[in-house]
């Protein structure tokens, strides 16, 4: 893992980042423990669509982005999901950088 080039968003929350080229994407291992999310939101699914616009850009995700039920700007930040991640990722803030990229 990489933390010599976070951004501004990443320096509000303590989560992991790995590099991959020029981007940064989420160290989500896909295990589900932040699951079930109050909202139903599938936090392993954002992430992993999330990362994939590092390597095929937002334009050709987004339209699997937006065939979820429950997106990013769903988060209520009740920080359920947080407690439980054995990743200690910062889900709220991740969830808020999700949205602010597919509203692009």
């Amino acid at each position: 893992m990489y933390y010599n080039r976070k951004t501004e968003k990443q320096k509000r929350g303590n989560f992991p980042m790995q590099e991959n080229g020029t981007e940064l994407l989420v160290c989500c291992t896909g295990c589900q423990s932040c699951m079930p999310c109050m909202v139903k939101i599938n936090i392993p699914g954002l992430f992993a669509l999330y990362n994939r616009t590092a390597t095929e850009g937002v334009e050709a995700v987004r339209a699997e982005y937006e065939r979820q039920d429950k997106r990013a700007d769903d988060c209520i930040n009740c920080y359920r999901c947080e407690k439980q991640c054995p990743q200690h990722l910062g889900i709220g803030i991740l969830m808020q950088d999700i949205a602010e990229t597919f509203e692009e």
